[in-house]
């Protein structure tokens, strides 16, 4: 088993009672998945945009209930972005959640 030392000898693993030091830049991740979300949500708009542009209905139904939008590129796209950001904020929110309750056991 191979074990790879720092510039301060430090294998990074606790041993005798010590703890492992964090490693990571805090609130990288948060980051990331800001990024993440806002290129899906401009590019749900760009599609919408797309889409609308291109289309020949005059409405389209939403997952055959019966709330229908008007296939213009400005209602598909902004049906697009508010579709994404919903989705997108709920899979944040428990990740979010997620990460709450596991730090929360961690302190105990």
């Amino acid at each position: 088993m191979h074990s790879e030392t720092d510039s301060d000898g430090d294998t990074g693993t606790a041993t005798d009672g010590e703890t492992a030091k964090p490693t990571g830049t805090p609130g990288l991740g948060r980051r990331i998945l800001l990024a993440v979300g806002v290129t899906v949500i401009v590019i749900s708009g760009g599609l919408g945009w797309f889409v609308g542009s291109n289309g020949e209905l005059s409405d389209a139904a939403v997952l055959g209930t019966g709330f229908t939008v008007p296939v213009t590129p400005g209602a598909l796209a902004l049906y697009g972005v508010v579709v994404s950001t919903g989705l997108l904020g709920g899979l944040f929110g428990l990740v979010e959640l997620a990460s709450r309750v596991e730090g929360g056991s961690r302190a105990e």
